[in-house]
């Protein structure tokens, strides 16, 4: 009888554990949903400048009329080597470089340095330029990676927010879009994102 006890408990211990990995893995598959089929709006997370503030910083070249950027905003993409949510963005980075390239100019802004920061985009395949500026992260309240701003041509902020997916992203963009440009570019995006999906990132 004892025997039998003895058995029975162990496989009810040896349910409860295969229950628990299971469980485990739900709660992964569910995650990756909601990543996949989260938010398109990018989220406050508080501080930083206002939208229609003066930006307290922008890349050098971002409106040097010699560089060919003159005109176009400059999305500025906070991200830290380590964070595991930069590292799903990174192809989206690629991508909305890619298909609003008439109106912006996308740029990765670290705090590590530079170094550190290109042996990240080099690992995950980043092709937008790639910044070292600790005292950014200061001048514009950033908190947490990845988060974005939008500036406009004349060293405005346009938009702002924690950005977890493409969509976000583009959210961001298309807040600061003339209403003729958003179908045209809708499009390129989808191209773009789409051949991400088939696995080409050369």
């Amino acid at each position: 009888m004892s025997g039998l006890w003895f058995a029975s408990h162990a496989l009810l211990w040896v349910l409860v554990v295969v229950e628990a990995i299971l469980l485990i893995a739900l709660m992964r598959q569910v995650g990756t949903l909601l990543l996949r089929v989260g938010t398109s709006t990018a989220f406050d997370a508080g501080g930083g400048p206002a939208i229609g503030a003066e930006a307290p910083w922008v890349p050098a070249e971002a409106f040097d009329a010699d560089s060919g950027t003159d005109g176009r905003a400059a999305m500025l993409v906070f991200v830290s080597v380590g964070c595991g949510m930069c590292d799903v963005l990174a192809p989206g980075l690629n991508a909305i470089a890619s298909a609003y390239a008439a109106s912006s100019r996308v740029y990765a802004v670290g705090r590590e340095t530079k170094d550190a920061l290109e042996s990240w985009a080099r690992s995950k395949r980043v092709r937008v330029p790639v910044l070292s500026q600790p005292d950014a992260f200061d001048a514009y309240e950033v908190s947490g990676t990845p988060y974005a701003y939008v500036v406009d041509a004349a060293g405005v902020v346009q938009a702002g927010g924690g950005v977890n997916t493409t969509d976000q992203l583009e959210g961001l963009l298309r807040q600061c879009m003339s209403a003729e440009n958003r179908s045209s570019e809708r499009r390129e995006i989808e191209v773009a994102v789409s051949e991400l999906d088939g696995g080409d990132l050369r």
